[in-house]
């Protein structure tokens, strides 16, 4: 009845799981899934490999993800998303390396955006999604301007990201986001969560200012990719 959803997670295990229970929801708020054949096949193929700070031996990580890739196209899925934005530094050579489509969460945002008619986007990232300039590659093309936190803000984000790796999520991680957001919000019309461990934090209905959550984006187009005929 649906496509098979192919999840190249690990990046990390917390979030990947989160985006997996919202796509399940997505198919019991929108499908109105009761059973368990009312949902699609999963296949989940977790990687063990850190990408949040800007020492990534990328060759090893090339690797690894290419592996993971080919292992799920192996497996049945139709296609592959992944849960983590970091990885989506090496997007093309995986997208190379299968036969089946992989979706870009930087893509997928700034599809939202751009229909939201917003311009200058404030982006809380992991530091090698910053530091590789990961979203100015796909938002340039839309039109989208991107801004950073500070150096220091920068260090608190990533601060929040390998908390809540570690199983550590606190209000003082949620207010230390909510401020840079308050700091930078003169100039930007929207914050995005570019870190799917960020979403396990910070929730839209926390802050009164748009907030596009990445993890709830791939769910959504994850959701709509499975449910094409």
């Amino acid at each position: 009845m649906y496509k098979t959803i192919g999840i190249l997670g690990g990046m990390g295990a917390e979030a990947t799981a989160d985006v997996y229970l919202k796509i399940i929801s997505l198919f019991q708020t929108k499908k109105k899934a009761i059973l368990d054949s009312d949902f699609p096949e999963f296949i989940i193929n977790s990687i063990p490999l850190h990408i949040v700070e800007n020492n990534l031996d990328e060759q090893k990580a090339i690797t690894m993800l290419t592996k993971g890739c080919k292992l799920i196209e192996s497996a049945g899925a139709d296609f592959i998303i992944i849960s983590c934005n970091a990885a989506h530094k090496f997007i093309e050579p995986l997208r190379k390396s299968v036969k089946i489509p992989i979706l870009s969460i930087p893509e997928e945002v700034a599809k939202v955006i751009k229909k939201d008619n917003r311009e200058k986007i404030l982006v809380l990232a992991a530091e090698y999604t910053v530091e590789n300039h990961l979203y100015e590659k796909v938002f340039s093309d839309y039109g989208l301007e991107i801004y950073y936190p500070s150096t220091d803000e920068q260090k608190a984000t990533n601060h929040v990201i390998l908390s809540v790796i570690s199983g550590n999520k606190s209000l003082a991680d949620k207010k230390r986001l909510i401020d840079i957001i308050l700091k930078n919000s003169p100039g930007i019309n929207g914050v995005i969560l570019g870190c799917t461990e960020l979403s396990l934090v910070l929730k839209r209905e926390d802050i009164a200012f748009p907030l596009y959550d990445t993890s709830n984006i791939l769910a959504e187009a994850a959701f709509n990719s499975a449910s094409e005929k």
